[in-house]
């Protein structure tokens, strides 16, 4: 049994996103499409770029493909009008086949809300980035090399990790401590120096 790769909504949109930039990977009509060389190095790109193995994205996009085309057909066969609630299939219209689309306008209409869509959603992900979302995208790009470890090796490095993270926590602490306490003296200082004024 085949194991579906677990990418957050973030990266499943990114993956898509650099798919569309690469049509040897999904246009029939495209030149390069099936050539070895172009397609391999298209997913070295999106790999390096997402900093998730190729073999995972393959099967994410396999997975997308699959998807798209069986709610196509849920659909009646058609793009237009779609009732379902895949979160996806707006955003995988630029794999639809041509006599998918009922006419140019049609094809027209959905380019327009597509490239409305992608603007609005790269606005509200730029909106929705809480305060540590490039720790977590640094913590998510490290999952590939984790992965390539053994069990009991990816536990003593996740033990080494916590260890360092403990360790500048309370140097970080101590070094706070000490400014507070230089700060408390600077306060005492200037206090007795302004009794001695008042007692002159």
């Amino acid at each position: 049994m085949v194991r579906r790769p677990q990418l957050s909504y973030r990266s499943t949109l990114k993956l898509i996103k650099e798919v569309k930039k690469h049509p040897c990977l999904w246009d029939r009509g495209d030149k390069h499409f099936n050539d070895r060389y172009n397609v391999g190095l298209a997913w070295k790109t999106i790999a390096c770029r997402l900093q998730i193995t190729e073999e995972a994205l393959k099967l994410k996009w396999k997975n997308l493909r699959d998807t798209f085309n069986r709610e196509v057909k849920k659909n009646a066969g058609s793009v237009s009008e779609y009732t379902g609630n895949w979160a996806f299939f707006n955003e995988m219209l630029f794999t639809a086949k041509p006599e998918r689309l009922e006419s140019v306008a049609d094809i027209e209409e959905q380019y327009l809300d597509i490239h409305d869509e992608e603007k609005t959603t790269e606005l509200e992900l730029e909106d929705e980035k809480p305060d540590d979302y490039y720790d977590l995208l640094f913590l998510e790009s490290l999952t590939p090399y984790f992965k390539q470890l053994e069990p009991i090796r990816r536990l003593a490095m996740r033990n080494k990790i916590q260890t360092m993270l403990m360790k500048e926590i309370s140097i970080q602490k101590s070094e706070h401590k000490r400014e507070a306490n230089k700060d408390l003296v600077y306060i005492d200082t200037a206090e007795s120096n302004s009794n001695d004024m008042d007692s002159l």
